[in-house]
């Protein structure tokens, strides 16, 4: 209700203003916004991937990254709108005489219509922040009685619809272009409000870059005569799924499901260090087979994987409210298939991960499963998500596993307590993120005397890094004279993009989330579950470079790997620098 009467009096005041400026001044700027919209909606889509690359991923500037797709429209229509009225008013100066009544009536009608795209394009823009999924009173797309995304309400005045429908027919009609805005967002003014559908209710991770995720297969469930009834139901759960469309109405009975298995990076990752999607930050937008006509949908259900120390899958339904479907914590590259129901007669065009397109290649058969049956058996078998999936879920006897401490190798330690015994006090965390007695996040740099656990209170006392009940902290000295250095003629065959993991008997790779450095002036500390060291060259670029000619350089990377797994060695990209004696199987939890 707030936002529709600030949008209302926006309108209204556009429109008493350009009513007393007169019909010709305000058909004129009405002209300008238009042309301003319209640039605005051809830039939207570069400049808010400009952001996102360019946006850094840490400090204060990292909120630009947040409001990629706010900047993307609303700066293109103000820089515009400005030049634009610059350019009109210097070049017409002095007014059109007008008869008073025409006078006044025209200029309130267009001053009013100005109105609603200025207003539009702010409601637009403004949705795409991290704010509040019910901003101002206002939300668009809510459940429905199944759990379904479903249009809920709308603005007294739809300013919002109103201008994404225009800008949508412009785009194929006097604005045409080869790429136009109705083919790729049918819904436009649906994304934004779907995309603060996130964990914690609008303040969740909204924006991911292109390289944050790699689709790497598409597949298929039900031909042509396929009941939709009977492709909503999997091994997981006897119930059969209800689900509707964002109109709220049913999917026509003869649908079929379409399914996209992305592999996430570790940018994809929350604070947490986990991938976490709910159903409105994912679309599918598919086209009739003659063109004319698009649709947008949302997951219907996620194949993720079910347990922490096996590596298997399994398929969890989107039918709660507010559910968060999250990868494995500590999984470095986790694998998710989306899917989604398509009506028979379209073809999916554009796959969407947070507003980032995926383009689905014309000609490219995905693979197809008859039923849920042979589908359900790829999740098992792993060829659905092409991965492998533990041999106990395959029914292959395994050898028990060795439990060792691996005390022979004392590069590596199986604690959560800050290396070398140090102490940080709470007040002085130098920007760390602490609960105490927890490291939580962020970095600090700390002298090297600074951090005396005899000089801090009991009470005051910050002593360890906050680990989740399925992770554990391991850490990796990789200093000059240990076994797992970097520094070892091993490591030397390693390039500086090389990414720091360790390995697990099943092949997992677990990236470093953060490292503990030392030296005779400074010490430094990082600790970022959701932004995991990508490389070689980003501890070089963060101060962190060790030399062989320095021995008071201590080096400890800090990796948290998934709980019951069992470790094999410590590598750099596929450059194995420490294979372990004995393999360290993480089976007790960490306080």
């Amino acid at each position: 209700m707030i936002l529709s009467i600030v949008t209302i009096a926006l309108v209204a005041g556009l429109g008493y203003l350009w009513m007393n400026r007169g019909f010709f001044s305000a058909f004129l700027n009405l002209i300008c916004v238009i042309a301003a919209g319209a640039i605005a909606f051809a830039l939207f889509e570069p400049i808010g991937y400009l952001v996102l690359e360019k946006a850094p991923t840490t400090g204060s500037m990292s909120a630009f990254s947040g409001a990629a797709w706010a900047i993307g429209l609303a700066v293109p229509f103000a820089v515009s709108l400005a030049l634009l009225r610059t350019v009109v008013d210097k070049a017409v100066g002095a007014n059109v005489a007008i008869k008073t009544p025409i006078n006044y009536a025209g200029g309130a009608v267009c001053g009013a219509a100005g109105g609603v795209i200025t207003a539009g394009i702010v409601v637009l823009s403004v949705g795409f922040l991290r704010v509040d999924q019910d901003f101002m009173g206002f939300q668009p797309v809510n459940y429905g009685s199944d759990s379904s995304l479903v249009r809920s309400s709308s603005l007294i005045l739809p300013v919002d619809r109103i201008t994404a429908k225009l800008y949508g027919m412009a785009s194929e009609t006097s604005l045409a272009s080869d790429e136009p805005l109705a083919r790729w967002y049918p819904a436009f003014a649906d994304v934004s409000a779907t995309l603060r559908m996130n964990q914690g209710g609008g303040a969740g991770k909204n924006t991911i870059k292109k390289n944050d995720f790699q689709v790497i297969g598409r597949y298929t469930v039900g031909g042509d005569k396929s009941s939709l009834t009977s492709l909503l139901a999997d091994a997981w759960t006897a119930k059969s799924q209800s689900v509707t469309n964002i109109d709220g109405q049913a999917f026509p009975p003869t649908s079929h499901l379409e399914g996209f298995v992305v592999e996430f990076t570790s940018g994809a990752k929350e604070k947490n260090g986990q991938v976490v999607f709910r159903s409105g930050q994912l679309n599918l937008v598919s086209e009739s087979a003659d063109g004319s006509e698009r649709i947008t949908a949302h997951p219907i259900a996620v194949v993720t994987r079910a347990q922490l120390a096996k590596i298997n899958y399994a398929r969890f339904r989107y039918d709660t409210r507010d559910l968060d479907i999250a990868s494995v914590n500590g999984d470095s590259a986790p694998k998710m298939g989306f899917e989604f129901v398509v009506p028979n007669g379209f073809r999916p065009i554009a796959f969407n991960v947070k507003n980032v397109r995926y383009t689905v290649p014309e000609g490219k058969a995905p693979l197809e499963y008859p039923t849920t049956a042979a589908r359900d058996a790829g999740i098992k078998d792993g060829t659905l998500l092409k991965t492998t999936v533990d041999p106990e879920e395959r029914g292959v006897n395994t050898p028990t596993p060795t439990n060792s401490n691996n005390k022979e190798d004392d590069s590596i330690a199986v604690q959560n307590f800050l290396p070398n015994r140090r102490v940080i006090q709470d007040g002085q965390q130098h920007g760390l993120g602490v609960g105490i007695p927890y490291v939580t996040e962020g970095r600090g740099v700390y002298g090297s005397q600074e951090l005396d656990p005899r000089q801090v209170p009991k009470e005051l006392k910050i002593d360890r890094f906050e680990v989740s009940k399925d992770t554990v902290i391991v850490q990796v000295n990789v200093s000059r004279d240990t076994r797992s250095s970097m520094l070892s003629k091993a490591a030397e065959a390693a390039d500086n993009n090389a990414t720091p993991h360790l390995v697990s008997a099943d092949g997992q790779a677990f990236e470093a989330v953060g490292y503990w450095y030392e030296d005779k002036e400074k010490i430094m500390v990082r600790y970022t579950p959701g932004e995991p060291v990508r490389a070689i060259q980003e501890l070089v670029n963060e101060g962190v470079a060790l030399t062989k000619s320095r021995a008071d350089q201590t080096l400890i990377l800090i990796f948290r790997p998934t709980l019951g797994v069992e470790l094999v060695n410590f590598s750099l990209g596929n450059v194995e620098v420490n294979k372990f004696e004995k393999p360290i199987k993480l089976e007790n939890t960490q306080k």
